[in-house]
């Protein structure tokens, strides 16, 4: 077995026992045997049907492009290592934009996100 695999498998089991041993509520954190029977089993049917299962894929595919999206923007052209190489260079928009990062940081983070959602929304079509 490979290196990849044995430590693959080792996260699984760490995963696993912290999930059972710390008592953990499902809604706080699930094991990856409840992520394998939501994924690839039915509680009625025992098996996921075709079309179920083309509907979870298709919604556990926004987890990685949001992701994608975020990481993009966080080291891409908005960086802040960029912005402060330009704030460095520019000292007025340093004069114009410092004040508002500074008004910014006062704001909790948890007090940005309905705002956020109210003008971005959040992406996704609504199922069903």
């Amino acid at each position: 077995m490979t290196t990849l695999k044995c430590s693959y498998l080792a996260l699984m089991l760490l995963w696993q026992l912290a999930a059972d041993t710390l008592d953990v509520g499902p809604y706080i954190a699930k094991s990856p045997v409840n992520v394998w029977n939501y994924l690839f089993t039915d509680p009625k049917h025992g098996t996921v049907t075709a079309a179920d299962k083309g509907a979870r894929m298709l919604s556990l595919q926004v987890t990685p492009r949001d992701a994608a999206v975020g990481f993009g923007f966080g080291f891409g052209p908005g960086s802040s290592a960029l912005l402060s190489i330009v704030f460095a260079l520019v000292p007025a928009l340093e004069s114009m934009f410092l004040p508002l990062a500074m008004l910014m940081r006062t704001v909790p983070l948890a007090g940005f996100a309905p705002i956020i959602y109210l003008l971005l929304g959040n992406g996704t079509p609504p199922s069903g």
